[in-house]
């Protein structure tokens, strides 16, 4: 039989942390139709995504198996959109198997020697479970909405802020000639149509 310590959690210590998971009104809509759909699709979006790029954040070969949890999907709050779910995970401090304590909370990134190995990268986290998001339920994401560019603009240097309007003008003009350029097609094929 294997013996593996547990770790000790000091008073001082977090014993759970909460993540919150909270869709647009326009990404629940895209999830599905049906209030039971939205719940479905987001239950398995944080099971199989969100806490899987949450333990792999670590940076210690964790898989989201690892990691204890429970979480609770709320339908509603008290705001203005029609659709508002959003679910609450509470995540134990410390591993499954109890023998390592982790805290998204941590200021470390990637660390290899010293105490702390490993580490959290909150934005790192966030940036994944969107792409997650985006390549499960093939969401086409206004790169305005999305967390680089948002978190850029609130966060970033003059530098990050510059690139990402930047590179927020070449996708609305890249998708301003698309349009032009449909419209000129369906114009073309309806004077080819008239007799």
């Amino acid at each position: 039989m294997l013996f593996l310590p547990s770790v000790s959690l000091t008073k001082e210590d977090a014993k759970f942390f909460v993540i919150t998971v909270s869709p647009s009104e326009k990404e629940s809509q895209h999830i599905g139709t049906t209030s039971q759909e939205r719940s479905d699709a987001l239950k398995d979006y944080v099971r199989n995504e969100v806490m899987q790029k949450y333990a792999e954040n670590f940076g210690k070969g964790l898989q989201a198996k690892d990691i204890m949890y429970y979480a609770k999907i709320h339908h509603e709050r008290n705001m203005k959109n029609n659709i508002d779910m959003h679910v609450h995970v509470v995540v134990s401090r410390k591993s499954l198997d109890k023998r390592m304590k982790l805290s998204p909370m941590t200021n470390h990134k990637s660390t290899t020697r010293g105490q702390v190995k490993g580490g959290f990268d909150r934005k790192n986290f966030i940036q994944k479970s969107e792409e997650a998001f985006d390549k499960k339920f093939a969401f086409q994401r206004n790169y305005k909405q999305s967390f680089e560019y948002c978190n850029a603009i609130k966060n970033g240097t003059i530098e990050e802020r510059k690139r990402v309007i930047e590179t927020a003008i070449k996708q609305e003009s890249a998708k301003q000639y698309e349009i032009k350029k449909t419209v000129e097609q369906n114009k073309k094929n309806n004077q080819g149509l008239s007799l």
